[in-house]
């Protein structure tokens, strides 16, 4: 802590530290402190956890990034303000609309700036000297090549690449020329891991290696992932235009962003740039965390509208569906302002939108065939049945069918309205 403090005075030029405060909203990779000078300024130091990896190359790449993305983007990087956190609850809506609109203009600015490559930013003089020194750093947004004495690009410190062990693998992190070079690496990083036997400590994915369940093993991974090398450089996005080498910052929540105390709707910086590298946009973009919420997303673009029985509710009803509706309104107005001013990255967060919806689909396929097999079971008939049964077996099926269609219907119905629509599409209702 000592050293720490001489080098926090030496750098801003005061006598002395007097006092240290821990700040409790930290994150899992970091430890933070507020430091106060004799001189009454302040001061953020961090120092990276163990599990942030790469200390040097992490850090190094951080300072750089908040370097470049202020004095080069003129983007906002606090030197002061509170958290939104703090304040957000106590905004008008009109007032978290204009941090959308704000959110959404720092976007555009990162999504029209594209990189040469694809890694982590850095100072030159923080990585190898033998990197490539002809090749632009970026292509701004009105097409020009710059070039840069300053910065470069170098290995990402992405998480993915070294979370769960994969720090002390002996894999490719760049710099990286292609996004189909990029996707390689990563097939490449996978293989490391399966033959190194590493895994996630967390939930699996599924109930495996059970009685008549699905059965991993290394080498059923091993042969998905070289089948996946030889199809990797034709399945990347058909729009090239999300093929672009961006910096995004992938976790904008509440505590990210710092706005001004006197005036809330103005952001005066955003932190927690650690980890974040220059990557294709379609594996970048992102809706920002401030704007989840609990409930259903709207289909259209268009005005958001409260329920038509809204005036009918109890009070609490009233404020959970007001709520709602404040949510999915800044939702949609996040993505209309994203598709008038940042086209490239509403583009790509729509393909990322059409692979949710296709695995959603995939789900309730799958769903459908369990629903199938359990009203087969449930009627005593069989697939493909086209309901003919002989005259001495015609009241027992009939009465099977029956009993059978409502086991089915006492397991899935909701409603009156559901169970409807359920009679509807089931087979052989008479």
């Amino acid at each position: 802590m000592s050293r720490l403090l001489k080098l926090a005075v030496s750098v801003i030029g005061s006598k002395s530290c007097v006092q240290v405060v821990k700040v409790s909203e930290e994150g899992q990779y970091n430890k933070v402190f507020l430091l106060t000078m004799s001189d009454g300024r302040e001061v953020i130091a961090k120092l990276p956890n163990p599990n942030a990896d790469r200390p040097h190359f992490t850090t190094a790449s951080e300072v750089a990034t908040m370097d470049f993305l202020r004095n080069v983007f003129h983007l906002p990087i606090p030197r002061a303000g509170v958290m939104l956190s703090d304040v957000w609850e106590s905004m008008k809506g009109k007032q978290k609309a204009q941090i959308v609109l704000q959110v959404v203009d720092i976007e555009k600015t990162l999504a029209s700036t594209k990189f040469t490559k694809l890694g982590a930013l850095y100072y030159k003089d923080d990585i190898p000297a033998t990197l490539d020194t002809t090749t632009p750093l970026y292509v701004d947004g009105d097409g020009n090549d710059i070039h840069s004495t300053k910065y470069d690009i170098g290995p990402t410190n992405h998480r993915a690449f070294f979370d769960f062990g994969r720090g002390e693998l002996d894999i490719d992190r760049g710099p990286l020329c292609t996004p189909a070079e990029f996707m390689t690496a990563i097939a490449y990083r996978e293989i490391a891991c399966a033959r190194a036997g590493l895994r996630y400590p967390l939930m699996p994915q599924g109930l495996f290696y059970g009685p008549r369940q699905y059965q991993p093993s290394t080498l059923k991974k091993l042969s998905a992932l070289h089948s996946y090398l030889t199809i990797a450089p034709y399945v990347l996005p058909e729009n090239r235009a999300t093929h672009a080498s961006v910096l995004w910052h992938g976790d904008l929540h509440l505590q990210n962003i710092f706005v001004d105390p006197e005036e809330p709707t103005r952001i005066l910086g955003i932190i927690d740039w650690q980890s974040v590298s220059t990557c294709p946009l379609f594996m970048q973009v992102t809706r920002p965390g401030f704007l989840d919420y609990n409930g259903p997303v709207p289909q259209e673009l268009g005005k958001v509208h409260l329920p038509a029985n809204f005036d009918s509710m109890i009070p609490d009803e009233q404020q959970k569906a007001k709520a709602l509706h404040q949510a999915q309104t800044l939702h949609n107005l996040y993505l209309a302002r994203s598709c008038q001013v940042n086209t490239e990255a509403f583009q790509a967060m729509q393909g990322q939108d059409t692979f949710r919806h296709q695995e959603q689909d995939e789900e309730l396929w799958a769903r459908g065939v369990e629903l199938m097999d359990d009203f087969v079971y449930d009627t005593g008939c069989f697939k493909h049945w086209d309901g003919r049964v002989s005259d001495a077996d015609y009241q027992l099926s009939k009465r099977q069918l029956a009993e059978g269609i409502e086991r089915c219907l006492s397991r899935e119905v909701r409603d009156e309205e559901e169970r409807k629509a359920w009679l509807n599409v089931l087979p052989f209702v008479d």
